[in-house]
C-alpha cells in the first residue's frame, strides 16, 4: 500500500514540486509529540474516521451499489477529507485497503485497530529513524497488518466456537 501511494505521489509531484515542500513544512509543524497530539492522532482520529468513512459512508453506499464502487467512493472521500494532495493520495490507497478489511471482517473495530497502529507508527517513525523512515514505515505497515490479521483470526475463531468447546486439547 505504501509502495503504491509512493509511486503515485512520485508521478504527481513531478508536476507540483511546491506541494511537496508545503507538505513537508506542514508535517514538521504537526509532529510535535504532545500527549494531546498523540491522543488525537492515535485514538480519536481513527475512531472518528472509521465510523464516518467505513461504517456510515461505505456501509450506506454498499446497500445501493456493489462493494467495489462503495469502497472507491469512501476511499476517494477519505482522501479528500485529508485536504492536501500528498496525504490525499496516501489516504485514498489506505482507504481502499481498510475498506477491504471492513468487507472481510465485518466490524469497524478491526479497521480502527489497524488505523490506530498505522497512525502510531507514523507519528514516531520519522522522529526516531529520520532518513530511513520510508523503509521503517513499510516494516511497520507489515507488522501492523500481521498483528491485525492475527487478532482478527483469533476473534473470528472464538466466534465460530459457539458450542462451548475449546479448540485446544488442554
Amino acid at each position: 500500500m505504501e509502495i503504491v501511494a509512493s509511486f503515485l505521489l512520485e508521478k504527481v509531484l513531478v508536476f507540483f514540486p511546491e506541494i511537496a515542500i508545503k507538505y513537508s513544512q506542514m508535517i514538521s509543524e504537526m509532529t510535535e509529540l504532545s500527549v494531546s497530539t498523540v491522543f488525537f492522532v492515535v485514538v480519536m482520529a481513527p475512531i472518528f474516521e472509521e465510523t464516518i468513512f467505513r461504517f456510515l459512508i461505505m456501509g450506506g453506499v454498499n446497500k445501493l451499489l456493489p462493494f467495489i464502487v462503495a469502497n472507491i467512493i469512501q476511499a476517494f472521500l477519505f482522501g479528500l477529507y485529508h485536504m492536501n494532495l500528498v496525504q490525499g493520495i496516501y489516504a485514498f490507497v489506505l482507504g481502499l485497503y481498510i475498506g477491504y478489511i471492513k468487507k472481510i471482517f465485518g466490524g469497524i473495530i478491526y479497521c480502527i485497530v489497524f488505523h490506530m497502529s498505522l497512525n502510531l507508527s507514523g507519528l514516531f517513525v520519522d522522529k526516531v529513524f529520520g532518513n530511513q523512515s520510508e523503509l521503517i514505515l513499510l516494516i511497520c505497515f507489515v507488522i501492523s497488518a500481521t498483528i491485525a490479521a492475527i487478532i482478527t483470526y483469533n476473534v473470528k475463531r472464538e466466534e465460530k466456537c459457539t458450542d462451548g468447546l475449546s479448540l485446544t486439547n488442554s
